[in-house]
């Protein structure tokens, strides 16, 4: 006679045989005569498993459990529960499986995946750092970290762990691609490549890699290299539309506008739904002073994704350029969100119900941007106390003693203080001041001068430096950073202004201070330019200068808003795409009666522009 344990025994022969048919029939006869045998409960669940049957098989665990709870069960029961997608299931299951067995690696690694993919990041990294600490060369373990602290955007920390895994499993070009990848997030391009081009030579075909390094070979400038990359991903059949929009960022930053346009509209072509190739594309009309072209554009963009800022804030700024203030101030509220972003969104002005009747709030302005987005909007902090509104903002040292002198009406505090803690009932950014006060040539607050210099410092100036009957030019070239010389063009070589000195009867003084006051030493003309630059100490200084000139030639900086504050006759110097804030097409400005726009007529052409302002200065000094 055949018993339950000679039956089992021929079941399990067949079983590893791989005559599953036959052990499953016997299995199931076996259950029949003693439906609680844990054993063949469970392998006839891992038989049910195996053929796909998850429910049944789900339901044969459960049966055995119920009976003796071991760790191979839990083990089976997570890995169907994560086949049928049921991971809060596998999560109990697994958690289980290591209460049997402290030392299941595996179990502690999967349990961080599931945890990893609920966005539970912090009890993910736990479980993986537990499967570390059993097993020090997991690298599957630190790889996963690496993802984990990325997406939580700890750079460093991601960096470590992949940095680890790559170590243990060097012939793994995905996780020199996720290097790459932090280091091109951390706008370290160079070290991005490095990794890139490690993780191609173990796969050569990575279409993907080949746009990343694209993309970093632009960031790095070497813009030839970039298209060579962005070619071969091409050549792999990476999506045309995507390749074709960064062959345009690539021609827009190499200032070939022409080629960048078509292959903008090569990837529209190709995918009409992407926001980012028309906003690049408005953008590229918008260099161009092309706002009645650049403004359907932006509009597009923001049909697809209304919730694009930059989108926003670029057709402000086209609007605002075209003098269509109402609608553009409207759209230049984004600001705050795009740049400041401790500036938290239920601070904002722009937000409160109250914004229009202030009288009795506190308004924190924030001040961003330069000395010379401090100085132009400054004039905006009267108009809130008019309001009945108590001003507070936080001034950088070079312009305290201006600004106390000048009584802005608001609170002055120095850097030393943190917003954090300054009670108020709303912020606002200084270079949002317009938006907020609706300024256009109709509705516009005084052009005329707002800032004075220390009377004290203006004698002293005086009797050093200006006590002459010459025609007084002060001239400002550079605008002393490295940034906006990339960016914005506002720039012009001093080898231009040296022209100036032919003029009969001038005398130019040098108001520069910055990386560019060194090209005084660069021409032998420069010696009759009087350097006042060297002796200011902070704009209370430049202020007292700019009193004593006659007239002040500058490329757009802090100075020439001082000029421009203080009613001093300003030629303001702008290269071709100039910033919003100075409209198009116009001499005239929204800001100073003093201060007159020279634009450049084509791109990089100052010569031009200087032979204007040259003209203008010899009417001027007669």
């Amino acid at each position: 006679m055949t018993t339950v344990s000679d039956a089992m025994n021929k079941a399990i022969e067949y079983h590893q045989n791989g005559n599953v048919q036959e052990a499953e029939r016997i299995y199931t006869e076996i259950l029949k005569v003693d439906p609680n045998n844990i054993n063949c409960l469970y392998l006839i669940g891992l038989i049910n498993y195996q053929k796909g049957k998850l429910d049944n098989a789900v339901d044969y665990a459960n049966r055995a459990l119920s009976i003796r709870p071991a760790f191979d069960i839990y083990k089976t029961l997570a890995d169907i529960y994560i086949d049928k997608r049921e991971f809060d299931n596998a999560l109990i299951a697994l958690k289980k499986a290591v209460e049997f067995d402290p030392d299941y690696v595996e179990g502690y690694f999967n349990i961080g995946l599931i945890l990893q993919n609920q966005n539970k990041l912090i009890e993910a990294a736990e479980y993986y750092k537990k499967a570390i600490s059993l097993k020090s060369d997991y690298y599957l373990a630190y790889d996963n970290l690496g993802a984990l602290y990325l997406n939580n955007g700890d750079l460093n920390e991601s960096l470590n762990y992949y940095k680890k895994s790559m170590y243990l499993n060097p012939n793994n070009p995905d996780v020199y691609f996720n290097i790459g990848n932090i280091y091109r997030a951390s706008s370290n391009p160079v070290q991005a490549i490095e990794f890139y081009q490690k993780s191609l030579d173990l796969k050569p075909n990575d279409a993907e890699c080949n746009v990343k390094l694209g993309i970093s070979f632009m960031m790095d400038k070497r813009y030839d290299q970039s298209v060579q990359y962005f070619n071969k991903a091409l050549e792999l059949n990476y999506d045309e539309a995507e390749i074709y929009f960064n062959l345009g960022n690539v021609y827009c930053e190499k200032e070939d506008y022409i080629k960048a346009k078509n292959y903008y509209n090569k990837s529209i072509e190709l995918n009409p739904n992407n926001p980012d190739s028309f906003n690049n594309l408005g953008q590229l009309y918008r260099f161009n002073n092309e706002l009645n072209k650049a403004i359907p554009n932006f509009l597009k963009a923001l049909e697809l994704d209304p919730n694009n800022k930059i989108a926003q804030f670029n057709l402000a700024r086209a609007y605002i350029g075209n003098q269509n203030f109402e609608v553009g101030w409207n759209y230049f509220e984004c600001r705050n969100e795009i740049f400041d972003s401790y500036s938290r969104e239920n601070e904002s002005l722009f937000n409160k119900f109250w914004k229009n009747n202030i009288s009795g709030k506190t308004i924190l302005v924030s001040q961003v941007g330069g000395y010379g987005d401090a100085i132009q909007f400054s004039r905006y902090l009267s108009l809130f106390k008019e309001k009945g509104a108590k001003v507070i903002t936080i001034i950088t040292e070079p312009l305290i003693d201006l600004f106390r002198h000048n009584n802005i009406q608001a609170e002055i505090l120095e850097e030393t203080v943190s917003e954090s803690d300054i009670k108020f009932d709303a912020r606002i950014t200084n270079i949002c001041l317009p938006a907020y006060f609706k300024t256009s040539f109709k509705n516009n607050i005084s052009k005329g001068a707002y800032l004075k210099a220390d009377p004290i410092k203006v004698n002293a100036y005086w009797e050093k430096f200006f006590n002459n009957n010459k025609f007084k030019v002060g001239i400002v070239w550079g605008a002393g950073n490295k940034i906006e010389k990339l960016i914005d063009k506002k720039d012009i070589n001093l080898k231009y202004l040296l022209k100036f000195l032919t003029i009969p009867g001038i005398q130019l003084y040098s108001l520069q201070k910055g990386i560019d006051e060194c090209e005084l030493k660069d021409h032998s003309e420069a010696a009759n330019i009087i350097d006042l630059g060297i002796t200011f100490k902070d704009f209370s200084d430049t202020a007292a200068a700019i009193e004593n000139l006659d007239v002040l030639v500058s490329v757009d900086t802090g100075v020439a808003h001082l000029a421009g504050a203080m009613g001093k006759k300003v030629f303001l110097m702008l290269p071709f795409f100039a910033d919003w804030r100075w409209l198009t097409n116009l001499e005239d400005n929204l800001w100073y009666d003093s201060m007159k726009l020279y634009r450049q007529k084509e791109p990089g052409n100052w010569q031009e522009l200087i032979n204007r302002v040259y003209e203008d200065l010899k009417k001027s000094g007669v």
